[in-house]
């Protein structure tokens, strides 16, 4: 017997069940948005299987032609009422948590058993990211291939040209930093700390009135990173400005981040620094300060003793200081030299959401990919997470031969489908949408 498909979330599966309200608003879980179903929550679609993969179909079992079900997929796809802005969440509420902040497009975290909306980064669509090891990616990578004139690798998507001058605005930001190695002089330049020290990130000291004058300066940041010189936890509260003066822990400088808000330059994408790697990111549902560090709704953030904001707007980091030097990227929102100290790799695996229903392996579709090839063992399932922001599919072919799918349906935004796997082999599979996205799992006995 081949796997079984066993849909587990919003899926939307026939083209006149779909109903559907579009928010107009900038992506809040409070707007109104509907949740598409095609039977009440509570209901499983009947299992679906496929053979081994080194069986031969027969014609009785045969399912569609790869046209015909490329073709339904793509009427399908049409109906799913596209996010309506860069900033804002997809148009129909998830029923699953899922993503990777600082990955993917979208993130949905849990709260009291439902998804609520964390984060939305990048454009919409494919984007463009540099956060391989590989990748001349860091500060460091991209001054040295600035100054070797050599043509940029094509995933950066950027001329030679366009390399030196994002190095000359980095230069920049990191010149603008030599004064503030003493955090004193941050308190006294009017920057304000959030007192929570966040994993791989610090910090956050943020100069109100750098916000609020709609200026995107490259050499002037909004925010000042710092973090604890020993490279540990706080135990509480990091501490506070107080006079112009900085009273709590020892801190150091260790990055940088900027902030252009929605009310003021619009839920379009920022055209912040030069080139297309600067993924810009909006936080929803953030409870920070005095120690908090959580998404959670208004009402319980206040209960904890934080300060909620429901967004900000746009935010990047960059992380321009030789010590700190960020392999994930200049403009990574994660850090593996700040603490906790770590590798590139771990990082994500620390940062994937897992689906409410969380199988035994979680694969999140990242900027139209589905990642590297998979190993479960036998009896195990695996819930795919559609963290992109556009609808994608995980359609299963069976021998070379021929194509028998096990067709998980179109996956909207924001939603998962769980495959559950009880037979040895290896099996292939791709969006019919976006024929270029392949993967393979891989069952052991």
């Amino acid at each position: 017997m081949g796997p079984t498909v066993r849909v587990t979330t919003t899926m939307i599966v026939a083209l006149g069940l779909l109903a559907a309200s579009c928010s107009t608003t900038s992506g809040s879980d409070s707007d109104g948005s509907s949740t598409l179903t095609t039977a009440p929550p509570s209901t499983e679609a009947a299992p679906t299987t496929i053979p081994a993969p080194d069986s031969p179909s027969t014609t009785a079992n045969r399912g569609p032609s790869t046209v015909e079900v490329a073709l339904a997929h793509a009427q399908e796809a049409e109906t799913i009422p596209p996010a309506t802005s860069d900033a804002a969440g997809p148009a129909n509420a998830p029923a699953s948590p899922g993503g990777a902040p600082g990955y993917t497009r979208y993130v949905f975290r849990e709260f009291d058993g439902a998804p609520i909306l964390s984060l939305v980064e990048g454009p919409r669509g494919r984007q463009t990211r540099c956060q391989a090891v590989d990748l001349p990616c860091s500060m460091a990578d991209l001054e040295a291939l600035a100054d070797s004139g050599a043509a940029p690798p094509p995933e950066l998507g950027m001329t030679a040209t366009e390399v030196g001058d994002l190095v000359d605005e980095l230069r920049s930001l990191r010149s603008a930093l030599e004064p503030f190695g003493d955090v004193n002089r941050a308190c006294a330049a009017g920057y304000l700390p959030d007192r929570t020290q966040t994993p791989n990130m610090g910090s956050h000291f943020t100069n109100l009135g750098l916000v609020l004058d709609g200026v995107f300066d490259p050499a002037e940041p909004e925010i000042l990173i710092y973090a604890r010189t020993d490279g540990r936890a706080p135990e509480g509260p990091l501490g506070e400005c107080v006079e112009g003066t900085w009273r709590g822990d020892d801190v150091e400088l260790v990055g940088t981040a900027f902030i252009q808000l929605t009310s003021i330059h619009g839920e379009d994408h920022p055209v912040g620094f030069t080139g297309p790697i600067d993924n810009w990111h909006v936080h929803y549902n953030l409870c920070r300060g005095s120690g908090v560090d959580d998404i959670v709704p208004r009402d319980e953030c206040l209960r904890l003793g934080g300060e909620w904001m429901g967004t900000i707007g746009w935010m990047i980091h960059a992380w321009v200081l030789p010590r700190f030097d960020n392999q994930f990227g200049v403009f990574s929102m994660w850090n593996p030299t700040v603490w906790p100290v770590s590798s590139v790799a771990d990082l994500h695996d620390v940062r994937v959401v897992a689906p409410a229903d969380a199988a035994e392996v979680v694969s999140t579709i990242e900027n139209f990919d589905f990642g590297e090839p998979l190993t479960v063992a036998s009896g195990s399932s695996v819930a795919w997470f559609n963290a992109d922001s556009v609808p994608h599919t995980v359609t299963f072919t069976s021998a070379p031969e021929g194509i028998d799918p096990a067709d998980l349906g179109v996956l909207a935004p924001g939603s998962d489908a769980v495959l559950e796997f009880d037979q040895p082999g290896q099996y292939s599979f791709y969006c019919t949408i976006h024929p270029d996205m392949t993967g393979t799992v891989v069952v052991k006995p």
